[in-house]
């Protein structure tokens, strides 16, 4: 085989890896188990008209911080807001800015950060954008405080007391 005759063998073969690989990435395998990270599960409570919603946005990759915040924000829902949850009051939902464009357009999302609505029947109330939870993810009870106030703040008919930083507290930080 002369030089040419090879290069064009290496050549066809680069081309059909890079198309498999690329039809495999649109593909998901069969039995694929959906992301522990996607929506709340398909089997859960029926939905609330009034009720408070929890946006985890977050990248395409994700570093060991990025999974440390979403975990504790689930361990936020679960110890703090588990009968909301249960009852329909609150949805979770953890999703990725770059796939999710016009919802983190809406709430000018920009990098990893907690978004809760208080969803009512006529409409969605004004979002508590959490700018500071890969800051706050370094202390799990002023993260647990700053997660919970927000969700407190935008949960129908909430019996819970609302504690945790306030939004004064919230700016003085930033500003400080």
């Amino acid at each position: 085989m002369n030089a040419k005759t090879i290069l064009k063998h290496a050549l066809l073969i680069f081309v059909w890896i890079t198309v498999g690989f690329a039809v495999g990435r649109e593909f998901p395998r069969q039995g694929a188990v959906p992301p522990a990270d996607s929506d709340q599960a398909a089997a859960g409570p029926a939905l609330k008209p009034d009720r408070a919603v929890v946006y985890y946005f977050h990248g395409t990759k994700r570093c060991e911080g990025c999974n440390l915040v979403e975990q504790y924000a689930r361990e936020v829902i679960d110890t703090q807001f588990a009968d909301a949850l249960r009852e329909g009051r609150l949805e979770w939902k953890s999703l990725d800015y770059t796939q999710q464009r016009e919802l983190a357009r809406r709430y000018e999302v920009a990098g990893n950060m907690i978004v809760v609505i208080p969803r009512r029947a006529g409409g969605d109330g004004e979002a508590y954008r959490l700018d500071d939870i890969m800051l706050r993810r370094h202390d799990k009870a002023d993260f647990f405080d700053y997660v919970g106030w927000a969700i407190r703040g935008c949960l129908p008919n909430a019996d819970l007391p609302a504690t945790g930083p306030s939004p004064t507290s919230q700016a003085a930080g930033a500003a400080g």
